[in-house]
């Protein structure tokens, strides 16, 4: 899963690091149920210009996975061509975490 989050950033052009990773609960099932689905929330960081972060946040949102962006920050520094992203992406898995 972050193999794929990292490629989106390559893809994209920027300097991606997934700072953080946490699990949580998963979707609702119901009672009896093989599938025992967690989430995990990756926390990265990426710098680049706006138009290669814009292409990033593309790809995250259309990830192969069960998955959806909870956050996305931009910020850049005073008068620079160099923007940053912060941003939480949660994915579900049936994998043991």
């Amino acid at each position: 899963m972050p193999a794929t989050i990292v490629a989106a950033g390559r893809d994209a052009g920027v300097d991606l690091t997934i700072a953080s990773v946490t699990q949580g609960p998963g979707p609702s099932v119901s009672k009896g149920s093989v599938l025992r689905p967690a989430s995990i929330t990756f926390s990265l960081h990426a710098t680049g210009s706006f138009q290669k972060l814009f292409t990033l946040a593309d790809l995250l949102a259309v990830l192969p996975a069960a998955s959806n962006i909870e956050r996305v920050q931009l910020s850049s520094s005073t008068g620079g061509d160099e923007w940053s992203m912060n941003a939480d992406i949660r994915m579900i898995t049936s994998n043991p975490v």
